[in-house]
This record gives structure tokens, C-alpha cells and sequence, in this order.
């Protein structure tokens, strides 16, 4: 059951990540995270 909850946990933690960030690739998923985290330290 463990590792059931985990894999739900990832789908879900993946899916909150690519409505929050969109993209079409992993590239510019990862672009638009960092771009998130660098307007973060900015504040």
C-alpha cells in the first residue's frame, strides 16, 4: 500500500508542478521553474 501512496503522491505533486509552471519539455518546464525561484530571491 506504500508504494501505491507514493506513486499517487508523485502524480500528483507532478500535476500540481506542470499546471503551476506549463510548458511542452522538460527544458522549458525547468526554465520557467527557475525563473519562478530566481523572482522569488528577488522579493
Amino acid at each position: 500500500a506504500g508504494i501505491v501512496a507514493e506513486a499517487m503522491v508523485a502524480l500528483v505533486l507532478a500535476d500540481a508542478v506542470a499546471e503551476k509552471f506549463g510548458g511542452d519539455s522538460v527544458p522549458e518546464t525547468s526554465r520557467n521553474v527557475r525563473s519562478y525561484l530566481d523572482n522569488l530571491q528577488i522579493r
